[in-house]
């Protein structure tokens, strides 16, 4: 459904810059999901069964008072 939160969705983080994986974590039962990261640029991909994969590229942090990625994304069906 269109808008409703996908528990048990993989989140994996990488630097942005050397490809490195550095956090992974698996978002609770309402989907919801919060990663300290520090002040950097990330990429940042989203996994979960029988939905396609999504990756956000450069996600900035620099600058945030609060460096966490929780951001809200929407994953299509396969």
């Amino acid at each position: 459904e269109s808008g409703s939160k996908l528990p048990w969705t993989l989140i994996r983080v990488f630097d942005a810059r050397t490809k490195k994986l550095i956090h992974s974590e698996v978002s609770n039962l309402q989907g919801r999901y919060a990663i300290l990261a520090g002040k950097d640029q990330y990429d940042v991909v989203y996994d979960h069964k029988n939905y396609f994969t999504l990756k956000r590229e450069a996600v900035d942090l620099r600058g945030k008072d609060e460096p966490f990625i929780s951001m809200d994304v929407g994953l299509r069906k396969l």
